[in-house]
């Protein structure tokens, strides 16, 4: 028994140094660039912009890559796009920029550019408020169009956003503005959306949008989404109408405010099933599946075989009774070594769904942490993962005293049937308590992911 503790210390030791390579199944191998962060500081009569791009598994600064800012100021006025000097260690920058004071939304984008690592893009909005060469924080912005109260909505195909689904489910932004001013409107609308093909057929479903907005107010204003499911490949057009909300609902053909569409063309067959289906199905990586189903039913066994020898050290044999009885007990030696093993096994399964499969690369440093943390998400996705490891290495701090009891019960070499009984509740409670954790801490870690892949864009 002692042969099989130590080789299942240094087999988890091993895994352990493994580890520290990076995870990147679940892009492909592909950076995942995130912008993590922009300033726009004056300088003179000038101002400058600089842009932090991070690994978004790792935290790590992302140098070498193309960078570019674009952005809206008051009154509709533009910076056309320009592309920011890689200065190292993830930072980018432009000097001598031109803005006018008031409000500016800018959209920086990070892209693979001459870099030859493939990456995962990263586009994201931020707004600042042009301040002027005086260093003030705040000036008046200067004076918009009025509003007239006559809604316009645009309707774009959403590229980046597909490549997370299959090509039959089409996602798409609606942005719905002021006519005179054009600036985003902030009331919450009805927004519908449908297909017609290249006949102008229309498919019978429809969809409402989305409005992020309306629950997070950090959510750009005026931006409506949706993923519209088209029942086979080829030329479709996605209509949206706008309604006003109340009369949507309580006039029996109610008129829309105003329409919209974008031409996409679907690289797909038949869909199954037909349309109407509201899932977006999100392509995984095959590996990174059956790495996910071979630990799950690891944990299954693990937890079926400590049943098991838990049964054969209930006190006063009371557990042990009849056919099953007889054969756990005859079986007790083997149950114990098939624990060992599938412990063993479940450690390997859980290190590889560590490399493959998480959603960041887990910290194994305070200045790897640091970085890592400026991630949305990471930090608590990070803590929660940590907890379920721990809750792992107090389940397996357990195996041998569990198998150690079982046989004394067995062999009859249990000492004091009160200090039997208090060892075993104790230990069963233990198991309990573990599988709870992980559960818990599963749960989490999933929810977390899809979090961290579906960021606000907009940072004000």
């Amino acid at each position: 028994m002692t042969r099989r503790l130590v080789l299942l210390l240094v087999a988890v030791a091993g895994l352990s140094l493994w580890m520290t390579g990076p995870a990147s199944g679940h892009t492909g191998g592909k950076v995942e660039l995130f912008v993590a962060r922009l300033d726009v500081t004056p300088e003179g009569s000038t101002y400058t912009v600089r842009a932090l791009v991070v690994d978004r598994d790792s935290g790590d600064p992302a140098a070498g890559f193309a960078v570019s800012v674009s952005g809206v100021g008051p009154a509709g006025q533009s910076l056309s796009s320009l592309a920011l000097d890689d200065v190292g260690q993830g930072n980018y920058q432009k000097r001598g920029i031109a803005l006018a004071s008031g409000n500016w939304r800018f959209q920086v984008a990070a892209t693979q550019g001459p870099s030859a690592t493939p990456v995962v893009p990263n586009q994201r909005t931020f707004e600042f408020i042009a301040s002027g060469s005086n260093g003030a924080t705040t000036l008046v912005p200067t004076t918009a169009p009025a509003a007239t109260g006559v809604l316009r909505v645009k309707v774009e195909y959403d590229a980046d956003r597909q490549s997370t689904l299959v090509a039959n489910y089409v996602p798409i932004i609606a942005l719905v503005t002021d006519a005179g001013s054009g600036e985003p409107v902030e009331t919450t609308y009805t927004l519908i959306a449908g297909a017609r093909d290249a006949a102008g057929v229309a498919d019978s479903t429809t969809f409402h949008m989305a409005y992020p907005h309306a629950q997070d107010r950090s959510q750009p204003v005026g931006r409506y989404t949706a993923v519209v499911i088209v029942p086979r490949g080829g030329a479709w057009t996605i209509a949206v109408s706008v309604y006003d909300a109340k009369t949507f609902e309580t006039q029996r053909i109610p008129v829309a405010l105003t329409n919209g569409e974008v031409s996409v063309d679907v690289k797909a067959g038949e869909l199954a099933g037909g349309g109407g289906q509201r899932s977006t199905a999100k392509k995984a990586d095959v590996g990174e599946i059956i790495a996910r189903i071979v630990h799950t039913f690891l944990g299954i066994a693990w937890f079926s075989l400590v049943g098991l020898l838990l049964l054969a050290a209930w006190p006063g044999r009371v557990g042990l009774t009849g056919t099953v009885g007889s054969a756990i007990e005859r079986n007790e030696r083997r149950i114990g070594a098939a624990l060992v093993w599938v412990t063993m096994l479940m450690w390997v399964s859980g290190f590889v769904n560590l490399r493959i499969g998480t959603a960041f690369a887990p910290p194994l440093s305070g200045k790897q942490a640091t970085k890592l943390f400026r991630v949305p998400y990471a930090q608590s996705y990070t803590v929660v993962l940590y907890l379920k490891i721990a809750a792992y290495l107090a389940l397996t701090a357990l195996v041998f005293p569990i198998i150690r009891r079982s046989h004394r019960t067995v062999e009859r070499l249990s000492p004091d049937p009160r200090e039997k009984r208090r060892g075993f509740f104790t230990m069963s409670g233990l198991v309990v308590l573990g599988g709870v954790v992980i559960v818990v801490c599963v749960t989490l870690l999933s929810a977390l992911h899809v979090l961290s892949e579906r960021t606000p864009i907009i940072v004000k």
